[in-house]
């Protein structure tokens, strides 16, 4: 069937339309982030992204904005704020990834504990209160590394020397074998208020290594 001019006509605006239609869409949506707190850091955050005293929360819209301000805080004092008003189960665990490392900053009774570059983190819960936070910062390149990192956070923390002798031993022991996975932790401590701990995972000759912590409310 052969067209008309008029029918011809009209077809050739079907792809400018299209075409338009996209346009008008991306155009739309760049000025719906450039007028978005994620450009602007004088946004004050919604209800659903921070607690009323600057905590953090982990419904989605809680994880973009502790992402897009580079830092997670969580308060494990006694007088926290619920588990459920953070967007978390009362008891169970919830795993967190954001989309790039963050800082995340601890509260205790009795001070506050960091750590830099953390990737991912698990948040246990029971009675409707945080119970556990784990952290788990980059991977480092080696377990002398992960153990040099420790060193530095003894300082603060209070891990003894012969925590690392040990650990050294246990870890050299471990990645002579060829094969399966290993892991080896520092002893409990309790500084800040908090219960803090530490393990060092050994995956495999060519895996990377797995640093975590862990944080509990001292004495929970």
């Amino acid at each position: 069937m052969r067209l008309t001019r008029r029918q011809r006509r009209a077809l050739s605006w079907v792809p400018i339309t299209v075409v338009a239609i996209i346009c008008v869409a991306i155009a739309w949506g760049a000025l719906s982030i450039q007028n978005s707190w994620w450009t602007d850091p004088a946004q004050t955050p919604s209800t659903d992204q921070v607690t009323d005293d600057g905590m953090s929360t982990f419904p989605r819209a809680g994880v973009d904005y502790l992402t897009r301000q580079g830092v997670v805080r969580i308060d494990l004092r006694e007088t926290a704020e619920p588990a459920a008003s953070l967007g978390l189960p009362a008891s169970g665990s919830q795993q967190v990834e954001p989309l790039v490392p963050v800082r995340a900053i601890l509260l205790g009774d009795d001070g506050v504990a960091s750590v830099e570059l953390v990737e991912a983190l698990t948040l246990t819960t029971d009675a409707d209160s945080v119970t556990t936070v784990e952290l788990r910062p980059v991977a480092p390149t080696s377990w002398t590394a992960a153990v040099g990192q420790l060193r530095e956070d003894a300082e603060t923390w209070g891990w003894r020397e012969e925590d690392f002798s040990r650990l050294e031993e246990e870890l050299t022991a471990a990645s002579g074998a060829s094969d399966g996975e290993y892991a080896a932790a520092l002893p409990p401590v309790t500084a800040n208020g908090m219960t803090i701990g530490a393990m060092v995972t050994i995956r495999g000759e060519d895996a990377p290594v797995g640093l975590s912590y862990t944080f509990s409310p001292a004495g929970g």
